[in-house]
């Protein structure tokens, strides 16, 4: 090769290899994005579930509450003044305990969301780890390509890059 066309194709190179490294940067910001994201939304699941917990334990106590109150009902104080408490106590355990469980199925469907959201994040971010990898083999072929000066493996950096790059648009859109 002459002088000059090795250095056009060495241009072209160069070239190819800065715009493979700001992808790279592009797909590794998004890594860490999403990582930040699954980690964040890991951590509200994990307060959700805390949350059920500490209802579940009010629920339990209120409803082992009502059992005393029925069961000294059953024993048959003849007082109308204790047995119109108890009855008042019983309804408003009831409906303490009703409350409960409605905040706790509430609890479970934002816990079922954030999971859902997580797995969509785990599967963008999937998606850019494989972008990075082809595109840093890509970066790697370009310098090798450069030093060598062997065109073969230019055109394998186009190639390899080529995937890379699908792998990075599909991180955005999850086409595949």
């Amino acid at each position: 090769m002459s002088g000059s066309q090795i250095e056009k194709w060495v241009i072209r190179l160069v070239f190819i290899a800065v715009i493979l490294t700001a992808c790279t940067a592009v797909a590794s910001l998004k890594v860490s994005s999403y990582l930040l994201k699954v980690q964040d939304e890991t951590s509200s699941t994990a307060n959700r579930k805390a949350d059920f917990f500490l209802k579940s334990i009010h629920d339990h106590s209120f409803r082992l509450q009502m059992e005393v109150f029925e069961l000294n009902k059953l024993l048959g104080t003849t007082h109308p003044g204790i047995q119109k408490f108890i009855e008042g106590k019983v309804k408003e355990y009831d409906e303490t305990v009703a409350h409960y469980q409605k905040e706790k199925e509430k609890i479970e469907a934002e816990k079922q969301s954030i999971l859902k959201h997580v797995e969509e994040s785990q599967k963008h971010n999937k998606n850019f780890t494989i972008a990075i990898i082809l595109l840093q083999s890509a970066i790697l072929m370009a310098a090798v390509g450069v030093l060598l000066q062997k065109r073969i493996l230019w055109i394998s950096c186009l190639g390899i890059s080529t995937f890379g790059l699908l792998y990075m648009i599909n991180g955005f859109f999850l086409w595949f």
